[in-house]
């Protein structure tokens, strides 16, 4: 399958590093991310596109890749979580990264996802032609 952003993975991949990562693979999970009300397919830009200068600052491939990849979470629960220590530091976030919190049942078909870090993060790189808001539904606000 072709990824989304397949021409500016192969760009990055080099030296034997691939993106996606290969630990990455096709799953079926459910998903949260930050929104916000309405859905719009704006949400699901990664941020390499909407912060360019965070993916020139980026140091190796594994980190330009993840700019390329769309920040999810494996919980809710840990997504808000994630939303409130980011908060803290970030005043501007309910501006700038959301509102609410969305959930999707992600398949084998969307994509691949990274394997979830300790604070149940991952990367997802979608295949091309996936529209990513009619898959996400809002679940609630981030309180």
């Amino acid at each position: 399958m072709t990824f989304k952003y397949q021409s500016e993975l192969a760009a990055i991949s080099q030296n034997g590093s691939t993106c996606p990562p290969q630990t990455a693979h096709e799953a079926n999970l459910t998903a949260w991310r930050w929104v916000f009300s309405p859905i719009s397919e704006a949400h699901f830009l990664p941020q390499a596109r909407k912060n360019p200068a965070r993916l020139n600052k980026a140091k190796d491939v594994e980190e330009k890749c993840s700019c390329w990849g769309i920040s999810m979470h494996d919980t809710k629960e840990k997504s808000i979580t994630a939303f409130k220590r980011v908060e803290c530091s970030f005043r501007k976030a309910r501006k700038v990264l959301g509102t609410h919190v969305a959930k999707a049942e992600i398949t084998p078909d969307h994509g691949v996802c990274t394997p979830s870090n300790e604070v149940g993060h991952f990367d997802f790189h979608p295949y091309k032609n996936i529209k990513m808001s009619d898959s996400f539904f809002i679940d609630g606000p981030i309180p």
